[in-house]
């Protein structure tokens, strides 16, 4: 069991630097004059691309609706935001329970 929830873990720590590095990539990609812009939409790099988005659009999306651009001078998107938050809280609960669980075994494990 206390494997599991390492696993998920380490999954929700990817899962947040996933976020982070389309959020970064956000910012870029305003500026197509910029030879790393214009780099990464050519392959192989446009198939990462496609793939971050893929994994992270879907799930902002929620967030996008109950927080639109531009509503009440709002001009920042929030989404990936709260959504990295949500991880950070799932991720704490996790650790949480992983040291719960391994101090009532007495196994003393590194985390």
């Amino acid at each position: 069991m206390l494997w599991i929830l390492y696993v998920l873990d380490r999954l929700v720590s990817l899962y947040i630097v996933i976020v982070l590095v389309r959020v970064l990539w956000s910012w870029t990609d305003h500026f197509p004059h910029n030879p790393l812009v214009r780099k990464a939409y050519r392959p192989p790099f446009v198939h990462v691309l496609r793939t971050l988005f893929r994994l992270v659009d879907p799930v902002v999306k929620p967030f996008r609706k109950f927080l639109p651009l531009g509503r009440g001078g709002m001009f920042l998107d929030v989404g990936p935001l709260i959504l990295m938050l949500i991880l950070i809280l799932i991720q704490a609960f996790l650790r949480r329970l992983m040291l719960a669980l391994d101090t009532s075994a007495g196994l003393g494990g590194p985390w």
